[in-house]
Order: C-alpha cells, then sequence, then structure tokens
C-alpha cells in the first residue's frame, strides 16, 4: 500500500506491514497448519507466500528505518520510491498571544 498523505509513524508501519500480513503470513500458516492433501494446492500456497515475502523486502526496509530513524511525533510521507519524515508544524493560533 502506498499514501503520499503525511501519516504518523504507527500507522506507517501499520501500512507497510498489512499487505505482508494478508499475502505472506495468512497463506504461510494455512499451509504449515491445515493437512492440505491436495499438493498442487499445498504447494501453490508455499509458492505464493514465499514470492510475496520475497517482493515484500522493501516494505520491511521502510518499517526497520522507521523504526531506527523516525523520533517519536514525526510524520512521514511517501513520494516516489522515497520516505521523509518530519516534525509537524504547530498551530500557529496556539503559538500566538491573544488578542
Amino acid at each position: 500500500m502506498h499514501s503520499t498523505y503525511p501519516v504518523s509513524k504507527k500507522r506507517f508501519i501499520f501500512i507497510s506491514l498489512l499487505p505482508n500480513l494478508v499475502f505472506d503470513i495468512i497463506p504461510l500458516f494455512l499451509w504449515v497448519v491445515l493437512p492440505i492433501n491436495d499438493q498442487d494446492i499445498s504447494s501453490f500456497l508455499l509458492s505464493f507466500a514465499s514470492i510475496c515475502l520475497i517482493i515484500g523486502a522493501g516494505d520491511y526496509m521502510n518499517v526497520f528505518n522507521a523504526l531506527t530513524q523516525m523520533p517519536k511525533g514525526t510524520l512521514t510521507k511517501l513520494y516516489g520510491f522515497n520516505s521523509y519524515w518530519y516534525y509537524p508544524e504547530k498551530n500557529q493560533a496556539e503559538d500566538s498571544p491573544a488578542d
């Protein structure tokens, strides 16, 4: 998934890992836990989960960078293949003295 709107650190991690959970972890879990007698379905689940796990490597890298580099209270924004984090500006009304 990709969001060009600024999001918080927690939401960015959630957005990055959700497709990997759905397409990697759940099929892999089904392949391990369910006794599937049909060899074609079993090999399809394993192949699908393995390929999606490899394709999600960029998402894992983004999550690692977010966990190690983003300070608390920052927002991140994706632009192309790059992600940028920044401190949000404070509301001008809060900083200005009351008249």
